[in-house]
């Protein structure tokens, strides 16, 4: 009792089995109770385990980390499954980006081909309509400079005399598309079929603003109507016939613009030269609504071009492209000779220079009832020869085509005259070019790898 522990007697047990006398009375069994006459069972009733309290805490946190994980583990499965449906996507682009290239390298072999094909035709149908004009040199470039050496020079230099008197060339170039050139011959041809006379006249004009680059590297139309602008006579193509009135129109190069050309001086102005179809031509009072020349009551067609007198010039006006071909471009100034830039005061100056051209150039009176000169080359008289020049190829002899023939007689003329004048020239075929040599009867192929050799001579008629 209290602090002091009391002992009770229950019972007394011996060493044999079943000598035990116990008073159960004074038991207590858990979960039954206290004082019963008999034990409540052979085995001892064992408490059921309890679970500590925080057991299911962890429980719960760690089915909401799997939960968790098995949402990431969902998500990440899903974009993966995106990211390989992309790539695929994207390699199935990637194949067709790479198909796509194909056909275009495909087309653009189809293309170079056509436009060998068409620089071939161009060139065949410039030989069926006379070739290009004879003083055309062989070059590779579309401005060919001609210099105070050459009568070509003071030909066109003493045109532009005649209306500005102190006027000086300071570069002067022979322009050589032969693209525009066949175009231009084309529209010649057509107007001859329709029993029209082409009247062709050499005329000035000037670019304004618009680089003279934009017509004479054109290889369709040149003079463009859709660089036209309102005129006098309506939106059209004006020329002039004295250089005097196309000089307010002309050119100030820049040197941020000059394309080809070098870069100018101070003052420097630029217009061209050109030659002109004028056609079956109608005189008319100005008129600013004209779009294209009036009908000719005799005959039921539309005149081919209008002219007209301003500012002290006739002008002519042309109301389509392909009518003009853009001869010479003149780089000038006015006032004082530069030496520098103009090295000759006269032709009779510049003859004493031992550059001097061995070519002849006239200026001839036009036979089209015009007042403009027309310019006219022609190369050392050796004499005419009939005949063509050939090369050997594996199955015999075969002549060049018209163009060809012509470059390569235009060599040999020139070299037959002096020794020191050049041999060779390069030629253009329908797939290379190749060089010839009219001193040792021989052409090489000069893009080809193994540069080919065939010899060449000249088949008289």
């Amino acid at each position: 009792e209290g602090d002091h522990a009391t002992w009770v007697n229950i019972g007394q047990t011996g060493s044999e089995i079943g000598s035990a006398e116990i008073d159960l009375t004074e038991f207590c069994f858990a979960d039954v109770g206290c004082r019963l006459d008999s034990a409540p069972s052979d085995s001892y009733p064992v408490p059921e385990p309890r679970l500590a309290v925080w057991i299911p805490a962890v429980i719960g946190v760690i089915a909401a980390l799997l939960v968790g994980a098995t949402f990431s583990y969902i998500r990440v499965a899903r974009k993966k499954k995106q990211m390989a449906s992309q790539m695929t996507e994207m390699q199935k682009k990637i194949e067709a980006v790479k198909n796509i290239d194909n056909d275009l390298d495909d087309i653009n072999k189809v293309v170079d081909d056509a436009k060998r094909q068409q620089a071939s035709l161009i060139m065949k149908r410039a030989a069926l309509q006379g070739g290009v004009p004879s003083t055309w040199v062989d070059s590779p470039d579309t401005l060919v400079p001609v210099t105070p050496e050459d009568e070509e020079y003071w030909a066109v230099f003493e045109k532009m005399r005649e209306t500005i008197p102190d006027v000086h060339i300071s570069k002067l170039w022979r322009v050589q598309n032969k693209s525009l050139w066949s175009y231009y011959s084309f529209h010649r041809d057509r107007l001859e079929m329709n029993n029209i006379q082409p009247n062709e006249r050499r005329v000035w004009h000037g670019t304004s603003v618009l680089d003279p680059s934009i017509v004479y590297a054109d290889k369709m139309d040149g003079f463009m109507m859709q660089f036209a602008a309102q005129g006098l006579w309506g939106r059209g193509i004006y020329f002039a016939d004295k250089a005097s009135y196309s000089k307010n129109y002309s050119h100030k190069p820049t040197k941020f613009q000059t394309s080809d050309r070098p870069a100018p001086t101070e003052s420097e102005l630029e217009m061209f030269l050109t030659r002109l179809l004028v056609g079956k031509e109608t005189k008319l009072n100005q008129n600013r609504a004209l779009t294209v020349p009036p009908i000719d009551s005799k005959t039921g067609l539309k005149y081919n071009s209008v002219t007209g007198n301003t500012a002290g010039s006739q002008v002519w006006i042309v109301y389509e492209n392909g009518r003009a071909y853009p001869e010479y471009l003149v780089r000038y100034y006015v006032g004082n000779r530069d030496e520098s830039r103009s090295p000759y005061e006269s032709k009779k100056e510049a003859r004493k220079s031992r550059r001097w051209s061995s070519c002849s150039f006239e200026l001839d009176a036009s036979t089209s009832n015009t007042s403009s000169s027309n310019l006219q080359a022609s190369a050392p008289n050796l004499g005419a020869r009939q005949g063509s020049w050939e090369f050997l190829s594996e199955t015999g002899w075969v002549a060049y085509d018209a163009i060809n023939n012509a470059l390569i007689e235009k060599t040999f003329q020139a070299y037959s005259v002096a020794a020191t004048a050049p041999s060779i020239v390069v030629i253009k075929g329908p797939r290379w070019e190749y060089e010839v040599d009219v001193a040792n009867m021989k052409q090489r192929n000069i893009q080809h790898p193994d540069s080919t050799e065939r010899q060449i001579h000249f088949r008289s008629i």
